[in-house]
């Protein structure tokens, strides 16, 4: 009796270990890149929150989600920042303050490995876009990163036309955020 009590208390113990969610989010950054007259731009948003759920073990716990403040973009050149920020044809951050990304669905590819369906809003307007989030151990928690490409004309940033002929269209986008309990 004594020995399937102790199996009991070990099959609960690791039960609870491997079906722990976590939901703190600390440290988020968001990074990107774009070629501006054949050479690459890189940029960030100096302020980011991140927020959800991450649970290895059932992704229909996975629940992430982002917002970056436009006032925080930064790319090393003040005029540009100020055009990016302002300008009707960027991310006009009086009408539109944050750009936010929030999952709607998850599925998991491999260990450590994650398919993740996001609603992506900037300037307005939302678009679905997927990504691949590699999860990996991290001390009490996870680091989850994804970097992936995105078409700057889907959501009309920067215009058109004879004054953007010069900007690339596609962007990289890199996002990383530790969740821990």
């Amino acid at each position: 009796m004594r020995t399937l009590t102790l199996l009991t208390v070990f099959t609960f113990i690791a039960f609870g270990l491997s079906a722990q969610k976590y939901s703190k989010a600390s440290g988020a950054a968001i990074n990107f890149a774009i070629k501006n007259a054949g050479l690459t731009v890189d940029g960030k948003f100096k302020s980011v929150t991140a927020e959800g759920t991450f649970d290895p073990s059932n992704t229909s716990n996975i629940e992430l989600s982002g917002t970056a403040a436009v006032k925080s973009v930064f790319t090393d050149n003040s005029l540009r920042d100020k055009h990016l920020r302002n300008k009707k044809d960027f991310f006009n951050m009086s009408k539109t303050p944050t750009v936010t990304m929030k999952s709607y669905k998850v599925e998991k590819i491999s260990t450590g490995k994650y398919s993740v369906y996001w609603k992506l809003t900037m300037r307005g307007v939302s678009k679905n876009i997927k990504t691949t989030v590699l999860a990996k151990k991290a001390g009490a928690g996870y680091k989850l990163t994804t970097s992936f490409k995105i078409n700057r004309n889907t959501w009309d940033l920067g215009g058109g036309g004879i004054k953007t002929i010069a900007m690339g269209d596609m962007v990289t986008v890199s996002l990383a955020t530790t969740y821990s309990k």
